[in-house]
């Protein structure tokens, strides 16, 4: 094989392709094999690469054995014999001529380079047509030469000595035909002088001195002044007469008095110079049609301005080349309209139009028949709306998210409503589970039964959790944290989550800034996003995880809706699974939206990773590709304030025991009952109010020494805060402890709990329970 530079391999233009030529039993080349071609082969000869590559010519060229040249047996001598040849010749299978270069270093094998010289070999047959047809209007010219009503003048060469002139020529020179005129002095003998000057006409510019000199020429603008002082415009052709030798041996001219016309032109240039201006002057795009045909006839300047054309280049332009490759926008839709303006009709309709460049642009198009010099045409007036689609896109799009930001916020009150409701249920069969174990012995049939009550009541709670993730009613404990060493310390597990197939490639930026988020919450953030990944992808596949420090700007907010310019810690998830459609992507955050099998995904997992990014004013975004990977980028801003001391670590969680009072306050009748039976348990004496008022009417009794308030948030009398509120008037060392399905507003402040308030989540266990009372009472 020949090796050729890589300008060669990726020339559009010079097709290249490697070949192996196919011998029969007597070694007579009978076909060949295409090894290899560029994209230039593919350009040239419309064959498509993959059809070639593999495939022999006979495959490919259909009837090649029978075209006018022998290629097959042509290239297997070179292939044989070796060597290098080149030339031109017309393939006739594609109507096309090239330029051949052919060559082979091994035997058996050659290689071709070509290029497309069709348009070359026509424009010279052209050339040659149009030289053979001039001879004969010559021969014509002189044999019809005393019947024409032109001026025909022609001189010797070199000399410039006047040979024949008709009558008419006589005539327009004024002054006849002068035997002592030369080359030298034609402007002075004739008064010939150029159009708007008063000096002679230049000798050598005269078309009867170009033609002693072989040029052919043509000229509009000589006066000649009769001796009756009228000056008359003359407009000359001048032709050099060519001897058998090649030699030119006379210069013939003809000239045409064109005074009248000349005026007449002056008047229609001021005409037409007026109306350019006025054309050229309008803003919008103009285009002026044939009504028959649609040929463009004219176009303003606007025009070639917004479709990027040069003014010579738009007559040969068609509808689809103006207009978006995509339905509706065809040729078919578009003669609807011409149609309808062609009878009359004034119409306007909005189009997709398509610049030189393939830059797309709205347009408001108005098409009405109009009379132009005496014919009837169609002038479509184009003005550009892209700025108001802009806008009215943009305004359907903030509609749009502006209805899917009250959907998501409808569907957080919602499961927000659900998990309180729920997790009171839970709280109920989690407390008699508890009880019942109590009271019985690891070796009775029953304690199997209850423990896997409680372990499947304990997951049931965990996905309340992630509904009130997803709500933002979930209460957190933000700390200053790095980003960095949150992730660094979750590496382990989650290279574990995602199992051995995957790699987990961790590329943490040098970020020094600090993010205030509860840990629980990163920890969420990463094993939800991880998780999504790995379900992502079948088999063997990489997780990358990156940290970055960026500045969102007021340009990129403007793209990317609901985000706020400011400084922001990035971190990213990417896969490179199975990725996602558009549709897909627009419900991902939705809860219980899952593309995953039944039992094998709850839906919670990115609308809990989308509730605790907004609980902590930051922003998600999400990219991905079918077959492409995916990206999540989550954004949580920079902590530029004083934090104040990390949270202390988690107590140990073993059942804690006490001796004091306690007031329950709950207004669920079954979950009242076994939390009274879960406290007495645990040593405590209670007192048990089904109602806030019930409340007031014990602690109002002195004999009554409570030490703790346990209330649940929501109840139908009054809170639970306003109860506490109620109750410290009499008791002012009343602790409280606060529980719910959800926290309410009255006692967190956008989901951050306050200092010195105490909350216990439902549904909780009976160690849980024990730990939080010793820890609001002290232990």
């Amino acid at each position: 094989m020949v090796n050729f530079n890589s300008s060669i391999m990726n020339s559009p233009i010079i097709a290249y392709a490697h070949h192996k030529i196919i011998l029969d039993n007597t070694q007579k080349p009978i076909d060949y094999e295409f090894l290899e071609a560029n994209k230039g082969f593919e350009k040239l000869t419309g064959v498509d690469l993959d059809t070639l590559i593999g495939h022999r010519v006979r495959e490919v060229f259909s009837g090649i054995e029978h075209s006018e040249f022998d290629w097959i047996s042509y290239y297997g001598k070179i292939a044989i014999t070796g060597g290098e040849e080149e030339f031109d010749k017309y393939f006739d299978l594609i109507d096309k001529w090239y330029h051949v270069h052919v060559l082979s270093n091994e035997k058996m094998y050659f290689t071709t380079l070509f290029v497309d010289i069709t348009s070359q070999k026509r424009i010279e047959s052209e050339l040659i047509n149009k030289k053979a047809d001039f001879q004969k209007q010559n021969e014509l010219l002189s044999s019809l030469l005393d019947n024409l009503s032109c001026g025909v003048f022609m001189v010797e060469a070199p000399s410039g000595k006047p040979l024949l002139a008709n009558s008419a020529a006589k005539n327009l020179l004024g002054k006849g035909i002068l035997p002592d005129c030369t080359k030298e002095n034609l402007s002075q003998v004739y008064d010939a002088y150029r159009l708007g000057s008063s000096e002679a006409y230049p000798v050598e510019q005269m078309p009867i001195v170009k033609g002693m000199y072989g040029e052919f020429s043509h000229i509009d603008d000589m006066i000649i002044s009769h001796p009756d002082g009228l000056n008359v415009t003359l407009e000359v052709f001048g032709t050099p007469i060519f001897s058998e030798d090649g030699d030119v041996w006379a210069s013939l001219v003809s000239f045409f008095d064109i005074t009248e016309r000349k005026i007449a032109e002056e008047k229609l240039r001021v005409s037409e110079r007026t109306y350019r201006e006025i054309f050229d002057s309008i803003p919008d795009s103009l285009i002026i049609h044939d009504v028959d045909t649609g040929e463009i006839l004219d176009v303003n300047i606007s025009m070639l301005d917004k479709y990027g054309y040069k003014r010579e280049e738009v007559q040969s332009l068609t509808i689809e080349r103006f207009s978006a490759p995509e339905e509706p926008y065809t040729r078919d839709y578009a003669e609807k309209f011409i149609k309808k303006a062609a009878i009359g009709e004034t119409v306007v309709f909005e189009w997709l139009n398509m610049k030189k460049n393939g830059e797309l642009f709205y347009s408001e198009n108005i098409l009405k028949s109009v009379m132009i010099a005496g014919k009837k045409r169609i002038m479509a007036i184009v003005r550009d709306i892209s700025d108001r689609k802009k806008r009215e896109e943009e305004k359907q799009k903030l509609m749009a998210q502006l209805i899917q930001a009250q959907k998501m916020e409808s569907v957080g009150r919602l499961a927000g409503g659900v998990a309180h409701d729920f997790n009171n249920m839970l709280g109920i069969i989690m407390g008699f589970a508890e009880l019942a174990l109590a009271k019985i012995g690891e070796k009775d049939p029953l304690f199997e039964y209850l423990s896997e009550i409680l372990k499947v009541t304990e997951h049931s709670a965990d996905l309340t959790r992630q509904l009130l993730a997803f709500a933002r009613k979930q209460p957190i404990q933000p700390r200053e944290l790095n980003i960095n060493n949150s992730v660094e310390e979750m590496l382990k597990i989650l290279k574990r989550l995602l199992g051995e197939d995957i790699d987990l490639i961790w590329k943490p930026g040098k970020i020094s800034e600090k993010v205030l988020i509860d840990p629980t919450q990163v920890e969420q953030i990463l094993a939800n996003l991880c998780v999504n990944a790995r379900d992502a992808i079948a088999g063997v596949g990489k997780v990358t995880i990156e940290t970055e420090s960026v500045i969102l700007d007021k340009e990129y907010c403007s793209i990317n809706r609901g985000f706020v310019p400011g400084k922001y810690v990035m971190l990213a998830v990417s896969d490179d699974g199975c990725g996602m459609s558009n549709e897909v992507k627009n419900n991902i955050f939705e809860p219980f939206f899952t593309t995953k099998g039944v039992f094998k995904g709850t839906g919670l997992g990115l609308s809990t990773v989308y509730g605790i990014v907004k609980q902590n004013q930051g922003f998600i975004n999400v990219y991905s590709e079918l077959n492409q990977g995916t990206t999540f980028r989550v954004y949580l801003t920079q902590n530029e304030s004083s934090i104040s001391p990390e949270a202390k670590e988690a107590k140990d969680l073993s059942t804690q025991f006490g001796n004091e009072t306690i007031l329950l306050v709950e207004d669920e009748q079954n979950l009242l009952k076994i939390t009274c039976r879960m406290l007495n348990m645990l040593g405590y004496t209670v007192f048990c109010a089904s109602s806030p008022s019930q409340a007031i009417k014990i602690i109002k009794d002195k004999s009554n020494k409570i030490d703790l308030l346990l209330t649940d948030v929501v109840m139908p009398e009054m809170n639970g805060k306003d109860l506490s509120n109620i109750l410290k008037r009499d008791s002012l060392n009343l602790k409280v402890l606060y529980t719910s399905g959800y926290t309410a507003n009255v006692i967190v402040h956008h989901c951050v709990l306050e200092d010195g308030v105490f909350f216990l989540q439902k549904p909780f266990s009976l160690e849980q329970l024990s730990v939080k009372i010793r820890e609001v009472l002290g232990s």
